[in-house]
């Protein structure tokens, strides 16, 4: 399969499919404009939190200062650009590790660590995070969520899964 304009194959688990379907409905610019909006506020997000952990600033001002470094950094950065032309998830799975690893005692820490790697594999190192830190119930938290939604995805989606994790997975042609 091969998506956006520049005809990139899909590299994804299989759970990606599913997360990302709803933009198969809307025409090519409706879902690129969509996607630009999206990605711009997940990058004045990941920018709100940065700036509230790294500075100690009220969660207030530091998304009015998000907010004015977004435009900029979005369009003068070549990384960001790149990622929401090319109809990436880098920054979606970006402020899923971001929250879950800046939220020091949540009840469901490590959670979206596992739904970040269960769309993309590279999230599964921020595992180690919990490691270090000895947050073993975070760190178990994180594979269960990875491999429960690889299982449910392993029911709803069989023969994608299967090519997906017994073939792909191992083919570093595929990327």
């Amino acid at each position: 399969l091969y998506f956006t304009p520049h005809h990139l194959p899909f590299t994804y688990p299989p759970f990606a499919l599913l997360v990302f379907s709803p933009l198969t409905l809307g025409s090519v610019h409706l879902v690129e404009a969509l996607w630009w909006l999206i990605n711009a506020a997940i990058v004045t997000l990941i920018l709100s939190i940065a700036i509230t952990t790294c500075f100690a600033l009220p969660r207030t001002r530091a998304l009015s200062l998000a907010l004015f470094l977004t435009p900029a950094l979005s369009l003068a950065f070549e990384p960001l650009r790149s990622n929401t032309d090319y109809g990436q998830i880098n920054a979606v799975l970006l402020l899923l590790v971001l929250v879950d690893i800046t939220r020091r005692a949540a009840r469901g820490r490590g959670v979206l660590v596992g739904l970040a790697a269960a769309i993309k594999l590279t999230p599964l190192v921020y595992l180690i995070a919990f490691a270090v830190s000895r947050d073993w119930r975070a760190l178990g938290r994180g594979l269960l969520t990875f491999a429960g939604v690889g299982l449910a995805v392993f029911l709803v989606l069989p023969g994608e899964s299967r090519l997906f994790w017994f073939h792909q997975v191992y083919d570093p042609s595929r990327t």
